[in-house]
């Protein structure tokens, strides 16, 4: 989209008025489009200088090759070249899918560069290649032609030399005539065959002939009703004019054939004209210019003088929108025989209506008040004129009401109102944006709907056109005595439904609310809200109070207890959490699983009410409690997120139940929300005397206080600093220093990877041995240093690797366990891929070719793979697929054929083709690490390991020969590790710039069923796969366009404003959403665009040429593309529509969208409106309504965008 802030329009009336600007999108250009009656328009230029190739282009070159080149002295003009090297078979370039009747054209240039031997140029076939109309041939040195069966010498010609030919044929009288550089040469001949149509040309050397000829500006067409060049003009001696030739076809549509035209003057002394339709003026006097095409001609006066000729005015916009007192400086340029000139100051002006808009004697417009009027220029005799729209100026905006009351689940509709400077009013409601200042208690979408969630106080703010307005909301809920009830069959609860005031004040609505349960076979609740367990099983038992709604879970069971708490958190920065077992006296020990959202506490400090004393650790969750050394009990934890479980048991007489069995500290991060905690499987057991009974079903229960009792230690110890002291093929010795802490370090842990393999005490020494590691491998080992408090450090890191060795690969377990899975291992790869064995395939170890492939597996334990190259011969057009672990590489067959073309006949006796596939080594580790995960601008995780391909062919000299490029790309399926904490559609993969050291997408089509990303690969270097996780402040994950921003994202088709903002409802620019579609589509420019607003330097200037030369876009006028206007909605669904038919989806027929603003989009873009909300490319804006002369905003360019790619990956 660009990095660019977009300033809004200021009113609804301004908007409107764009949408007088955008006429010029589509059929209101003067640009000449391609015509719906040519069928074939091709100049190569936009072709790659490769072999030629395309979905309309059947290829045959077993003897030879057909090749897209460049001209030497002009390397943007390509052509096609067919050589043939030798007498066996033929060459063969066919275009095919005509499907022409009735009269029509082909036109093209040709050259030969021999005089010897006959080459096909062209032949003109029927609906089948047996059936041959036209046959044109350079044979012997002469240019021939078949009239009926006869092969006539039309002229001769010279080797190296372009021609233009041009047959114009009729399938209704079997006949054809033929032009050679605007000559006729063949009057009415007659077909070879006759044929009711032609699917067919065929540029060729056939049997026995051998050379090369080249063809270039293919062109075919409906014979044109008509063409035109334009109207009379002047010119001055010595100035030029370039003459531009419109064909008129049949069905009105029009297509520039300048270029396949041929031109002559009725008195070149006058003014002579060349070959592309250039005029030069050479003495005063009159000429009469005339260009021909396909038997048709055109004439136009020209006029030359011996000074310098006014043309024409041209003004700087064609329609002017200001808001009532706003002023634009009118620009008036004369457009003269010899260039223009700025005549701003020396031109009269005046105004259809003064009243409505005024314009001064230096071009001053001043609107005055709102409508309609013309502003014209009048400078040499000659007049322009610009339609100029005044529009009222927005003054306030006003609210349905001040304050909203809602209740928590209730929705109310915002109405907004604009007031203009005239007096008048306008609906806002749909064009306003709207924000909550307090989005947990009262959220609003983009259509003004707010929604109560929990009670509080918000603030709801309108924004529209540069003013505000705000309402205070007060939005009340219910809660009920407890979010879980735990029952034994046929005991009862009574439930009790409280009502939260906005201002936090609780009140009993038990007696006005109603109740129901989900399964009254498990729990049944009546009128007054008493529920009842009825057998084992679950239910939800709902209470209502007006619009809100509160729920318990209800389980029903004979044994164990589970509760769930709402902890008040709002406004807190500390809160100290009691659990209780209620009915319960004299309780021994205690077992809970404790579940919150660490995303709003943070657990410091777990205090059990059963032990006492001091603390010692007996291992990473266990720890014994002594007071004066007489042992008091133990405790248990272990925590993982937000789950803790805890365990504890006393030495002694039981605690009774005036203490709770566990106090839980917690540091608020987020003091803007409640919160809730978890209890399940709450076990616990009392003692009486000597006898220790498990309570049945116990009761928890909980209790709050904010300020801690003794506030625990948050400070983490700094980092130790780490160094590798020794290598093994199996083990690496670490050794660190001590780390500091505020109270103490208590120990350190060591990790390779994210694997924890020990933890040992802070008395121990300060250094570790990993064991049974892999040999010559590197791993990421990490120690971090922890306190009392349970405390941990970063983590200090080092990338080490193991020595060189032949030992397989094994856990030991002598010393502290061995090395995870870590960066050097693939999913679905075998660890012994990074040994460097060789599999050696033998001709006769190949398979038959089955489902047009030839597949081979590489056994687990290799990493290079060696074919004979002569047996790959018998591939022919199938495929090459070798399939590794989980990977799958497919080679097309014209990779192997240019693979074993870079060796002679000769070399390639005996000749292999290796392919290698293997884990990177230690570099591209370490550069993965280091400018990947370690970047700052989004979250990323790597979902595989970095894979090194390779393939090449080895002469049985040893000579190693590789393909810089692949003719066609090579399918690749690449493996990754599938998590829960991944989000597949962020995947992609990347390869690594060697020149820079950095990563860059290249796209791929995720699998997740196979948990596979398909890519299409040019060449092959370093790739892996990653998650790209790109989030921006301004767009919540509860944003309706946070999904489709997030994945375009990490496909890398849109960025923020900067690195933390999105500017989700800033207007795109009309560059910006060029820029989108053509990165979505893939597409490149072959040259520059025709805009004079487009420098070839700014930013977007490649992807307006791109999407130009794809026919997405059209220009404002000829010469303007308004980069930096804000697109409308209805554009933006022409250029959606274009790019989703563009790409080979036929458009489907358009079915009742129910838009009741229809009658607004301009007849240019109904069509694609229509379609672009049939298909859902685009939804509409709420109350049926499409708005399709509003301004598009980010968000929704990019939910259109997402949109696009979906139907297109369907």
């Amino acid at each position: 989209m660009g990095n660019k802030i977009i300033n809004c329009f200021r009113a609804a009336a301004a908007i409107l008025a764009v949408g007088l600007l955008l006429l010029g999108v589509s059929g209101f250009v003067t640009t000449v489009a391609a015509a719906a009656s040519v069928t074939v328009d091709e100049s190569f230029d936009n072709y790659p200088s490769a072999a030629l190739s395309g979905s309309n282009w059947t290829i045959s070159a077993a003897s030879g090759s057909i090749m897209v080149v460049e001209d030497p002295s002009n390397p943007s003009d390509k052509s096609v070249k067919i050589t043939k090297t030798n007498t066996s078979g033929t060459v063969n370039a066919d275009r095919k899918n005509l499907a022409q009747s009735g009269q029509f054209v082909v036109d093209y240039r040709v050259k030969s560069e021999e005089i010897a031997g006959s080459k096909s140029a062209p032949y003109v076939f029927g609906s089948t290649s047996g059936t041959n109309l036209v046959s044109v041939l350079f044979d012997a040195g002469f240019i021939k032609a078949y009239n009926s069966t006869t092969n006539t010498k039309l002229q001769s010609f010279t080797p190296g030399t372009w021609y233009r030919i041009q047959l114009i044929l009729d399938t209704s009288t079997n006949k054809y005539d033929m032009y050679i550089d605007g000559k006729l040469k063949a009057d009415q001949f007659a077909f070879r065959n006759n044929a009711a149509e032609s699917t067919l040309l065929r540029f060729a050397l056939g049997t026995d002939q051998t050379g090369t000829i080249y063809f270039d500006d293919l062109k075919v067409a409906q014979l044109p009703a008509s063409i035109s060049m334009g109207d009379d003009y002047q010119l001055a001696i010595g100035h030029t004019h370039a003459s531009t030739v419109t064909a008129i076809y049949p069905d009105a549509t029009k297509g520039n054939v300048t270029k396949a035209s041929w031109y002559d003057s009725s008195n070149p002394s006058v003014a002579q004209v060349d070959a592309a339709g250039v005029v030069t003026a050479g003495s005063m006097g009159t000429t009469t210019i005339t260009a021909h095409y396909a038997g048709k001609a055109t004439t136009t006066t020209v006029q030359v003088t011996d000074g310098i000729v006014l043309n024409s005015l041209q003004l700087d916009s064609t329609a002017y929108s200001l808001t009532q007192g706003s002023e634009h400086a009118t620009v008036v340029t004369a457009v003269y025989s010899n260039g223009t000139r700025n005549v701003t100051a020396n031109t009269a002006y005046t105004s259809g209506n003064p009243s409505i808009a005024s314009v001064s004697q230096s071009g001053l417009v001043t609107g005055k008040s709102a409508g309609s009027t013309v502003i014209s220029a009048t400078y040499g005799g000659k007049i322009a004129s610009v339609a100029v729209t005044v529009t009222p100026i927005l003054t306030e905006l006003l609210l349905d009401s001040v304050a909203y009351d809602l209740q928590a689940g209730s929705v109310h509709q915002t109405v907004v109102t604009a007031v203009y400077s005239n007096q008048t009013t306008a609906d806002a409601t749909m064009l306003a944006t709207y924000t909550s200042s307090d989005a947990s208690v009262a959220s609003v979408d983009r259509i003004g709907n707010v929604a109560g969630i929990r009670a509080g106080h918000t603030v709801i703010t309108a924004t529209y056109g540069g003013q505000s307005k705000a309402a205070h909301v007060s939005v009340s809920s219910i809660r009920l005595d407890s979010d879980v009830y735990e029952l034994q069959p046929d005991a009862t609860h009574l439930t009790s439904v409280l009502q939260l005031s906005a201002d936090g004040v609780e009140s009993p609505v038990t007696s006005f609310s109603s109740f129901s349960s989900s399964n009254s076979a498990v729990a049944q609740v009546d009128i007054t809200g008493q529920v009842t367990g009825r057998s084992e099983g679950t239910a939800v038992i709902t209470a209502v109070y007006g619009e809100s709604r509160a729920i318990a879970n209800v389980t029903v069971r004979s044994t164990g207890a589970s509760s769930q708490f709402t902890v008040l958190s709002v406004g807190k920065d500390t809160i100290q959490v009691h659990l209780w077992a209620q009915g319960i006296d004299n309780v021994y020990a205690a077992q809970s699983d404790i579940d919150f959202d660490p995303a709003i506490l943070q657990l410091q400090q777990v205090v059990s009410g059963l032990v006492s004393g001091t603390p010692e650790a007996l291992d990473s969750h266990n720890s014994s409690y002594s007071n004066n050394g007489v042992l008091t009990g133990f405790q248990s934890l272990a925590v993982q997120g937000g789950h803790l479980s805890f365990g504890t048991t006393q030495a002694g007489a039981g605690t009774s139940r005036t203490k709770p069995y566990v106090t839980l500290f917690f540091k608020v991060l987020n003091p803007s929300q409640n919160t809730s905690l978890q209890v399940n499987n709450a076990n616990l057991t009392s003692v009486s005397g000597n006898t220790i009974t498990k309570a049945v079903l116990p009761v928890i229960s909980v209790t709050f206080d904010e300020a801690p009792i003794n506030p625990p230690d948050t400070s983490a110890p700094s980092d130790p600093i780490v160094s590798a002291t020794g290598r093994t093929p199996s083990s690496i010795t670490l050794s660190w220093t001590a780390a500091t802490d505020n109270v103490g370090v208590t120990g350190y842990d060591v990790y390779n990877g994210n694997d924890k393999l020990v933890s040992l005490t802070a008395n121990a020494n300060l250094g570790y041995t990993v064991t049974g590691l892999h040999p010559n491998t590197t791993y990421i080992l990490v120690v971090k240093a922890r306190d009392a408090a349970g405390n941990m450090s970063n983590g200090a890191s080092i990338s080490a690797k193991t020595s060189g060795g032949n030992q397989s690969a094994s856990n030991s377990g002598d010393g502290g366990g061995g090395a995870a899975a870590g960066v050097g291992v693939d999913a679905g790869m075998n660890e012994a891929d990074k040994s460097g064995d060789k599999q050696i395939v033998q001709a006769s170890d190949l398979g038959a070719i089955r489902d047009g492939k030839l597949t081979i597996r590489m056994n687990g334990g290799a990493s290079e793979l060696l074919i004979p190259a002569d047996a790959l011969s018998l591939l022919g057009g199938s495929w090459l697929e070798i399939q590794k672990g989980a990977a799958t590489i497919r080679f097309p067959s014209i990779v192997i054929q240019s693979l074993t073309g870079l060796l002679s006949k000769e070399t390639l006796q005996g000749a292999q083709i290796s392919f290698k596939l293997s884990v990177a080594g230690e570099k591209d580790t370490e550069a993965l690490l280091a400018t990947a995960l370690g970047s700052k601008e989004a979250v990323i995780k790597a979902a595989a390991p970095v894979l090194q391909l390779d393939l090449s062919i080895i002469s049985k000299d040893g000579t190693v020969k590789k393909l810089a490029l692949f003719d066609k790309p090579v399918d690749v399926s690449l493996p990754y590790e599938g998590g829960s904490n991944l989000k597949e559609q962020l995947l992609g993969v990347y390869h690594l710039n060697e020149q820079t050291g950095q990563w860059e997408y290249i796209g791929g089509h995720i699998d997740t069923a196979a948990k596979q990303i398909n890519v299409q690969l040019a060449h092959f270097s370093k790739y892996t796969v990653l998650e790209y996780n790109k989030s921006y402040s301004d767009v919540p994950s509860s944003h309706w366009a946070a999904n489709a921003i997030q994945v375009l994202s990490a496909r890398h088709i849109v960025n923020g404003i900067n690195d933390i903002n999105f500017a989700p409802q800033a207007f795109t620019t009309r560059a910006e959403f060029t820029t989108l579609l053509v990165r979505t589509l893939g597409l490149k420019a072959s040259g520059h665009a025709p805009f004079q607003d487009v420098s070839p330097a700014d930013w977007y200037a490649e992807a307006v040429t791109a999407a130009y030369e794809s026919k997405l876009i059209g220009g404002r006028t000829e010469k303007s593309f308004a980069p930096q206007d804000q697109i409308s909605r209805e554009e933006m669904a022409v250029m959606l529509v274009r790019a989703y038919e563009g790409s080979g989806v036929a458009r489907p027929s358009t079915v009742d969208v129910s838009l009741s603003d229809l009658n607004s989009v301009s007849g240019w873009a109904l069509g694609s409106v229509q379609a672009a909300a049939s298909i859902g490319l685009m939804n509409g804006r709420g109350d049926n309504q499409f708005q399709p002369n509003q301004l598009a905003n980010r968000a929704e360019t990019a939910q259109a965008v997402y949109n696009l790619q979906h139907l297109l990956s369907r």
